[in-house]
């Protein structure tokens, strides 16, 4: 006599998330780009390599900080809520190219003349406005990227929730550090200032409200 043994159900297979696909092209993209930079700095010769990258990896990290904050508000503004589910994911990559930025420009601080120099590190970071801003920004984006996994939610509760309002005070900062760091155009970080005012804004409890009810009639409308 033959038994049959009780294989399990196959589970089905989830259907194939081209917005996520996009997140992802889009926050390693940059790469491309940095590369290119360096390229161009290095042939240019009196343009530094490194700074070009340091450049490209910190307005990278600014523009995924920013697309971060506009998940929620552009989400209830197009009465499509489940754009959050992309919110950790672009706030991961915004954290590993800010790293990226931060690692390379105190290399770039640090290396002289082929050896590395605390004094001239220490002295960088404390005598350039801008760069104590930026280093302040990342040690407070560090936790945000540490606790932002399912089983930190349940460790922290509702601290949880507070810690990463952190954000609304990181994302000015960065601002701030890129508006000093420019010495010439200062338009872009301008720029970014006002969409991040904006995003900010869009978080008071009435214009929440009047974003996610416009959400919800924009999608009642729709075909």
């Amino acid at each position: 006599m033959t038994s049959t043994l009780p294989f399990p159900a196959a589970r089905p297979r989830p259907p194939f998330d081209r917005g996520r696909l996009l997140v992802h092209l889009a926050a390693l993209s940059p790469i491309a780009l940095a590369w290119w930079d360096a390229r161009q700095a290095a042939a240019a010769i009196l343009i530094n390599p490194v700074q070009a990258v340091s450049q490209r990896s910190g307005f990278t990290a600014l523009s995924l900080l920013v697309a971060t904050l506009a998940v929620t508000p552009l989400g209830a503004l197009l009465g499509r809520p489940r754009l959050v589910r992309h919110r950790r994911t672009l706030g991961l990559y915004a954290f590993a190219w800010a790293m990226a930025h931060a690692s390379i420009t105190l290399w770039d601080f640090s290396w002289i003349e082929g050896a590395f120099d605390w004094a001239s590190l220490k002295d960088a970071v404390i005598d350039k406005p801008y760069a104590l801003v930026g280093f302040t920004s990342f040690c407070l984006l560090l936790p945000l990227a540490v606790t932002s996994t399912k089983g930190w939610m349940r460790r922290l509760g509702r601290r949880w929730t507070r810690l990463h309002r952190l954000i609304y005070g990181i994302a000015p900062l960065v601002v701030l550090h890129y508006l000093w760091s420019v010495k010439a155009d200062w338009r872009p970080p301008a720029a970014f200032g006002v969409g991040v005012a904006l995003l900010l804004a869009l978080r008071l409890p009435e214009l929440r409200r009047r974003a996610a009810d416009w959400g919800r009639r924009r999608r009642a409308a729709a075909p």
